[in-house]
């Protein structure tokens, strides 16, 4: 054994690093060592007995105690020891340094799970973590929500633009691209908008065509007919029913102008003919297969809004109760404003999914999933209810700058507050009686305390005067936010 290490130990000074020199070892059975390696850089060694050797994988960030965590670990060459002795074969590079550089491929990666170890393929490092993302990706899209339908539309793309190029292929005309890319945009998020967007879309062309065919029927030159073409096509395009893709007018007007078909009514047919054929083939896609349903985005928009809305009263009762400074009121009116931010959001959702049901075929769906699920009044009320915890915050934080301290009673009030709105998210989308039952009590425990406090008409007045001065500062530019 000393004769084996006579060459491992020439290399290092074991006075200053205080590392073992080696010595024999005992029984033969497998073993494996994890080495604290204080080397350039602080790393781990994980060395695992394979044969009558010791090889070393460096890890960089240590094994983990939990048998779930996964670390990577990068085969070291030169670095692996014998566990016992044997005399060493000889080698053309007795240098392993040398060995490694001239021999690249001899690089492994290892992943270390628990007590399991997984050596990769030559030459390549094994990204657990990307691997179970992808994982989970794939799994993900067994289940119904976002990524399915990412996936699911992507397919329907797909096949609405097959379809309006086999449609179209008779026609052997050389811009026979115009259907599979109509046909890609009439495949929306909701059949009630693929629809629409169809029929604006085939609109704008036609009258985009209708206008090349008059400057050709002018006999204007390019020079010309292009500035004209451009200047009617945005005036028409700008008119409502072509909706926000209204000046795709000028820009058909102007291909056909300057590609010189205006003065061709059969090219321009041809050309009108495969935007129009594209549109109702992507629509009719998008309403026979899968017709998209949104209803459970906007239900969850909803919770969460709720959800951080009961967090931030919460948080505003244990400050009044526990003593707040100016810094966390100042906190709490600044999440108040982004809750607004959050009510857009909410109602857009469930906007989008009312939306989704409008002229869907999947009706026994929409009737299953539907049921239990947040509308919006149930937004308009959240709504409201963040506009008052929004004038509350800035009471508390008027209050803590005149250097006065809010009354500690008006913790409850907050708390009986965050339990109504807990409540009636538990309650979206079920019956009304069953809502006014649970926030009976808040409400008429907050009623008590206000009877117990008692709001002069003076306290009232100052609320609104704050009220007005929030509302001024506001609109005024430059104002250094709370």
């Amino acid at each position: 054994m000393d004769a084996d290490l006579s060459e491992y130990r020439a290399k290092r000074d074991l006075r200053s690093s205080g590392e073992p020199s080696g010595a024999a070892g005992g029984s033969a059975g497998p073993r494996f060592v994890i080495q604290r390696h204080d080397a350039s850089s602080l790393h781990f060694d994980f060395r695992l007995g394979i044969g009558d050797v010791l090889v070393s994988w460096a890890v960089p960030k240590g094994p983990s105690a939990d048998p779930r965590g996964k670390r990577l670990a990068t085969r070291e060459t030169g670095c692996s020891s014998r566990s016992t002795p044997r005399r060493p074969a000889p080698q053309a590079h007795p240098d392993p340094a040398r060995v490694g550089a001239h021999r690249p491929h001899q690089r492994r990666s290892v992943s270390l799970t628990g007590r399991r170890v997984t050596i990769g393929a030559s030459g390549y490092a094994l990204d657990v973590r990307m691997v179970r993302i992808l994982c989970e990706r794939v799994v993900a899209v067994r289940r119904p929500g976002r990524e399915r339908e990412i996936v699911v539309q992507a397919a329907k793309s797909a096949l609405a633009a097959l379809s309006a190029l086999i449609a179209t292929w008779w026609l052997e005309a050389p811009n026979a691209f115009l259907a599979p890319y109509a046909a890609v945009l009439a495949v929306t998020g909701t059949v009630y908008r693929s629809w629409r967007n169809a029929v604006q879309q085939a609109g704008v062309v036609l009258a985009g065509v209708l206008l090349a065919y008059g400057l050709g029927v002018v006999g204007a030159p390019a020079p010309v007919a292009i500035p004209l073409a451009v200047f009617a096509g945005l005036l028409i395009g700008r008119w409502h029913r072509f909706g926000p893709d209204g000046y795709w007018v000028a820009i058909t007007a102007v291909i056909m102008v300057a590609s010189g078909l205006s003065s061709h009514p059969r090219d321009l047919a041809i050309w009108a003919g495969l935007s129009v054929t594209g549109t109702l083939i992507g629509a009719s896609v998008n309403t026979l297969v899968l017709p998209p349903v949104h209803l459970r985005d906007g239900d969850d928009a909803v919770r969460r809004l709720g959800a951080e809305l009961a967090d931030l009263v919460r948080a505003m009762a244990d400050g009044v109760r526990e003593g707040c400074d100016t810094a966390a009121t100042n906190q709490w009116v600044h999440r108040a404003r982004q809750l607004r931010r959050a009510v857009l959001r909410a109602d857009d959702a469930v906007w989008y999914g009312q939306e989704s049901t409008w002229w869907n075929p999947r009706r026994r769906l929409i009737r299953r999933v539907g049921t239990g699920l947040a509308g919006p009044s149930a937004v308009e009320r959240l709504s409201r209810t963040v506009e008052r915890t929004m004038q509350s915050a800035v009471l508390l934080a008027d209050l803590v700058r005149e250097q006065e301290r809010p009354d500690p009673g008006l913790a409850d009030a907050l708390d009986r507050l965050a339990d109504g709105v807990d409540a009636m998210v538990a309650h979206l989308g079920g019956p009304e009686e069953r809502l006014a039952g649970e926030l009976a009590g808040p409400l008429d425990q907050v009623r008590s305390s206000r009877a117990e406090v008692g709001i002069s008409p003076v306290a009232m007045r100052g609320a609104v005067v704050l009220a007005a001065e929030d509302a001024l500062a506001t609109l005024t530019p430059g104002r250094v936010e709370r």
